[in-house]
């Protein structure tokens, strides 16, 4: 019968019957099992949707059904998922079957065996599903927030009352954390697990619609918050990624807004992939794009208020993204539009802070890292660049590199009157430094100085000139 009235048009031959079944679906929600409690809310919806009634009774009744619905979550979590009990599944006879006691036990649709005389005279082994109470279903649950949201349009001033006391129970909800492991519970908890989980991800959906229409209540419980949407993204199931997706839009709606700020001190778990993304494939590959652009919206808007680290941990992150052809363009210029942001910041952070040190007369050191680099044997850029420079010019004269062109334009010096004179090469003189420190260039003036160290081009092998470093003759300066 309710799936009957659940399909009757809404026009005005039904309007009215409007009162008399608003009340009755009211009724019905404390009594239903959860299939029945579904089609309720089902026709609750459609009938406020398109007829719209004024104020009415049962209103403040739905509200309060709500209302001590997500009371009892928080009461009955620890029994939901209590490991110790042994329901029992199988029955051998129908007479066995005591439903009372299995419907005060279960939160979803559970199914049972049971022991059947076929028409053949032989045992066969019959499933059945029970229902549980509509006030006791988590998929019942899931639904209610929708409505909320639309008795909220209809009766804004009527309900503002009572949903600004619903605002913290909502918030405890969306707290709640199985007491189970759902990679190692039984799999008997993890319908009823995933069942919880997204529950509370629709209340969080609800929560990020009130958010902009009260601020000031959700203001003082800000904490609560941050902490529900760090615990949904920490316990969400990896398999299911219509769940973590709703989620994650859920979380996005919430971080447009200035409580967004309060998640700064929580952006070193932000930026971890599998905190977000969780660790299955799907999820992986179908979502990064949206966590990538929540991301990148929530550090463009609090950059000012991270620390160096976190800065850091951006530019990493985002620089990697570049490279990454698995991505979608956009986020390839997404990703270059924060890191032009990001590194503007960090620079204009950095000459913010010589500048007051240079105000307040503060001394800036000058860094020497010789003795770190002697203690941990670590070869300076300079000396490296240089030994580069020294053996490259090695190989091009004896022929290991072969290149005609580059070799013609080496002027070997040969003297006329000091033949004591060492210097290798007939360096040109440039008037610009970007000439005087051309490769070619330096690589010759590197070697008229390391001629003085006893190193011969022409008869040395590579070691030796290796061995520089060892003799301390580089770096030259």
């Amino acid at each position: 019968m309710l799936e009957l009235i659940n399909r009757f048009p809404c026009n005005e031959h039904f309007k009215p019957h409007l009162e008399p079944l608003l009340k009755l679906c009211v009724d019905l929600l404390e009594k239903e099992n959860e299939e029945n409690v579904l089609v309720v809310i089902r026709i609750f919806f459609e009938l406020h949707k398109h007829f719209r009634p004024p104020q009415h009774a049962e209103v403040p009744r739905f509200i309060k059904y709500t209302k001590n619905l997500y009371k009892g979550l928080g009461e009955y979590v620890n029994k939901m998922f209590d490991l110790s009990k042994n329901p029992q599944r199988q029955f051998n006879s129908i007479s066995e079957v005591n439903v009372e006691a299995i419907v005060n036990e279960i939160y979803t649709v559970t199914p049972i065996s049971v022991t059947v005389v076929g028409a053949d005279k032989k045992p066969a082994t019959k499933t059945i599903r029970i229902f549980p109470r509509g006030y006791q279903s988590l998929k019942s649950m899931q639904e209610l927030p929708l409505i909320i949201v639309l008795v909220y349009q209809l009766y804004k001033e009527n309900v503002k009352k009572d949903l600004e006391e619903f605002i913290p129970i909502i918030l405890k909800t969306v707290n709640l954390k199985p007491p189970i492991d759902f990679v190692t519970a039984p799999e008997i908890y993890k319908e009823i697990y995933v069942d919880f989980i997204g529950a509370q991800i629709k209340t969080l959906s609800f929560l990020a619609y009130l958010v902009r229409f009260y601020q000031d209540i959700l203001n003082k419980h800000s904490q609560l918050l941050v902490d529900g949407v760090l615990n949904l993204l920490l316990l969400c199931p990896s398999e299911v990624t219509s769940m973590r997706k709703e989620l994650l839009i859920a979380a996005r709606h919430i971080l447009q807004t200035d409580f967004r700020t309060n998640f700064v001190p929580h952006m070193s778990q932000l930026f971890e992939e599998d905190f977000q993304l969780g660790s299955g494939w799907t999820t992986h590959e179908s979502l990064r794009p949206l966590v990538y652009s929540t991301l990148a919206d929530l550090v463009h808007h609090v950059r000012q208020l991270l620390p160096m680290s976190d800065l850091i941990k951006a530019v990493h992150l985002f620089s990697k993204n570049i490279h990454d052809e698995t991505l979608p363009t956009t986020i390839h210029t997404m990703s270059c539009k924060l890191l032009r942001n990001v590194v503007d910041f960090i620079h204009t952070k950095n000459q913010a802070e010589i500048d007051q040190a240079f105000k307040s007369n503060t001394r800036i050191e000058n860094h020497d890292y010789a003795e770190i680099e002697s203690a941990n044997n670590i070869m300076a850029l300079e000396t490296r660049r240089q030994i580069n420079d020294l053996v490259f010019l090695y190989k091009l004269i004896n022929n290991k590199h072969f290149c005609p062109d580059l070799l013609s334009q080496i002027n070997i010096k040969v003297p006329t009157r000091e033949t004591r004179n060492k210097v290798l090469f007939g360096l040109k003189k440039y008037k610009t430094n970007i000439d005087n420190n051309a490769p070619l260039q330096r690589s010759q003036r590197y070697w008229n100085m390391a001629s003085d160290g006893g190193v011969d081009i022409f008869s040395d092998s590579v070691l030796n000139i290796i061995r520089l470093v060892e003799s301390h003759i580089l770096p030259f300066h």
